[in-house]
């Protein structure tokens, strides 16, 4: 079971219960593209990989030599990286 935040009300927060996600809709067979960053403390990309390969049955996995914020600290290299990624699945 699932819970999230509704309204807070006097400093009582209300919570709604939402239905689980089914197990079998959890596989993805569409394209998917996972940035690796090996130096990300904050999102592990050893359990990202591992998550990625478990519910992606079409995935590119691409491991980055650096920190959590890619896209600031390797722009040119996750761009490219990206750029092939869609140009493969195009053609």
């Amino acid at each position: 079971m699932q819970f999230r935040p509704v309204s807070s009300l006097d400093g009582i927060l209300i919570i709604e219960t939402l239905p689980a996600i089914p197990l079998e809709k959890y596989p993805i067979t569409k394209p998917v593209f996972f940035a690796a960053a090996s130096h990300d403390y904050i999102s592990l990309s050893v359990l990202g990989i591992a998550t990625i390969n478990h519910n992606c049955s079409n995935a590119t996995i691409r491991e980055f030599n650096d920190g959590h914020w890619l896209m600031l600290s390797s722009p040119a290299e996750l761009n490219a990286a990206i750029f092939s990624w869609v140009m493969d699945c195009i053609y």
